[in-house]
């Protein structure tokens, strides 16, 4: 592997909101400062206070309240 020294990365650490309305206000804010970020690649990372489903929110939920039953 090679690594270019050279190379300029954006660095952008997010803690998305948890309510449907703050998180559509994170996203545009989010996307607006992609925008104006024109440094090299950029590496996204944080907690985004997302699932992929229901039933993945479902899962975290009957874990945390009924340790036992998973």
């Amino acid at each position: 592997m090679q690594i270019n020294t050279k190379a300029k990365y954006s660095v952008i650490n997010i803690y998305a909101p948890n309510h449907y309305k703050e998180k559509e206000q994170c996203w545009a804010t989010i996307k607006e400062a992609l925008k104006e970020t024109q440094i090299g690649k950029i590496i996204l990372g944080g907690d985004l206070n997302l699932v992929r489903s229901i039933e993945e929110k479902f899962e975290v939920y009957i874990t945390q309240t009924h340790p036992k039953m998973h």
